[in-house]
C-alpha cells in the first residue's frame, strides 16, 4: 500500500512538474537547446562520469540509452528558461560485496556536446534510489519534455 502511495506522489510531481511549465513554454522548437547531441560522441564521457562513481566501476553495464530529447536545464518556475538535451540510460553494477545491483536509471544532460551534470538515483539498493530510479525512467519514457517522448536505442 505504501508503494502505491509512492507511485501515486510520484505521479502528481511529473504532472504538477508539466503543467506548471506549461505557461513557461508554448512551443519547444523556439527553445534554444544548441545542436543535437550524437549519441555515439556523448556516450562514452557520459559512460566515464558513471563509472566515476561507482565502487567497482569495471563492473559498470550500460543498456537501453534513450535518444537526445529537448529538455530544461531546471524546471523550477522562477529560473530561466535553459534549454538543454535530456537522455536516460539504465545502469548495472556490482557493489562492495561484488554483488550485482540495477539496474537503476541515470540521466543525463547534455548541452554543446558537453556533459552538465550527471542525475543518479542514490545509493545502489536503498528504497528512495529505487523509488527516484522508477520516477526517472517513468519521465524519460514520457519524455519530460512535455511531449518529446525518447525512443530507445538498442
Amino acid at each position: 500500500m505504501k508503494h502505491i502511495a509512492v507511485m501515486l506522489l510520484a505521479s502528481v510531481f511529473v504532472y504538477a512538474c508539466a503543467t506548471s511549465s506549461e505557461h513557461r513554454i508554448k512551443n519547444w522548437s523556439e527553445i534554444n537547446t544548441g545542436p543535437v547531441p550524437v549519441l555515439a560522441d556523448i556516450q562514452p564521457v557520459i559512460e566515464q562520469g558513471i563509472r566515476a562513481e561507482m565502487v567497482n566501476p569495471e563492473t559498470t553495464n550500460f543498456s537501453s540509452w534513450t535518444k537526445p530529447y529537448k529538455d530544461l536545464k531546471n524546471w523550477d518556475k522562477d529560473a530561466p528558461i535553459e534549454g538543454v538535451w535530456s537522455l536516460c540510460v539504465d545502469v548495472t553494477s556490482q557493489d562492495a560485496n561484488g554483488k550485482e545491483v540495477g539496474p537503476k536509471t541515470y540521466w543525463a544532460v547534455v548541452r554543446d556536446d558537453k556533459l552538465l551534470d550527471i542525475r543518479d538515483p542514490g545509493p545502489f539498493g536503498s528504497r528512495e534510489a529505487r523509488e527516484l530510479s522508477a520516477w526517472r525512467k517513468k519521465v524519460c519514457e514520457s519524455g519530460a519534455a512535455l511531449g518529446n517522448s525518447p525512443t530507445l536505442v538498442k
